[in-house]
């Protein structure tokens, strides 16, 4: 991945990893992770950018338009019934979508103090790892200066 925050790889760094090798040989696996990498960028973009809004708008675009279809009094009772059932999917997609969003916002806030936690946990440990490091240290000192 390219930096710490984000999601996706870093293509800069891989094409030059291609562009230093040497030889075809040498540029056959760079190149092939080049292209894997340049994939797997696409499809994370489309599944969590592109995907998530064309479906709300989508929705949103049934949801409407069923509405302003059902103010008008020439419809059937079939017209008018099928209008109702997709405005009631429009809108509980809407609803599922909502629900689906809040549900990564807090998978994100959770992951974010999991990791903030990791980080304390392992900042304690080698500050501990250091404090004994330099404890043996100062008892080595001490023995050799004792002559033991």
């Amino acid at each position: 991945m390219s930096t710490k925050n984000s999601p996706y790889f870093d293509l800069g760094a891989a094409y030059k990893e291609v562009a230093d090798a040497n030889g075809v040989k040498a540029r056959l696996l760079p190149g092939l992770m080049l292209a894997g990498k340049g994939l797997f960028n696409v499809g994370r973009f489309a599944l969590k950018e592109v995907l998530p809004d064309a479906t709300r708008k989508m929705a949103n675009y049934h949801a409407d338009f069923a509405r302003e279809r059902l103010k008008d009094d020439s419809l059937s009772d079939d017209e008018r019934e099928k209008l109702v059932a997709v405005r009631g999917r429009a809108e509980a997609h809407l609803k599922k979508l909502d629900v689906l969003e809040a549900r990564s916002r807090e998978r994100a806030v959770q992951s974010e103090l999991r990791r903030a936690r990791y980080e304390r946990l392992r900042k304690a440990r080698r500050e501990a790892w250091e404090k004994e490091q330099a404890e043996r240290e100062a008892w080595k000192k001490q023995q050799a200066e004792h002559g033991h």
